[in-house]
């Protein structure tokens, strides 16, 4: 590989705010969170009983959200249902 390589593979990583989001947490989380933030949108429109967001998100589109002892959410996810969440996917992309 030659240095032009090296320099065109690294612009990638910086060539948007999601791309440069992406360089620093895993599997484009970027991405994966802007849609999750689509789906609270949605969620905030529908009739979800008496579940909160994480509830209805893992019910609904098959996505584990870590919530932290104090509230606050952890970047982890989890995929709990892989049909769901290729829905998921389909609708918020």
């Amino acid at each position: 590989m030659t240095d032009k390589n090296i320099f065109e593979t690294k612009d990638e990583y910086y060539s948007n705010t999601e791309a440069r989001i992406n360089t620093i947490l895993d599997f484009q989380s970027s991405n994966t969170w802007r849609m999750i933030v689509a789906a609270r949108r949605h969620w905030s429109s529908v009739d979800h009983g008496d579940l909160n967001f994480w509830q209805w998100t893992e019910q609904q589109w098959g996505i584990h959200i870590t919530v932290n002892d104090d509230g606050t959410i952890n970047h982890v996810f989890t995929i709990v249902d892989e049909a769901k969440y290729t829905m998921f996917l389909l609708k918020f992309a």
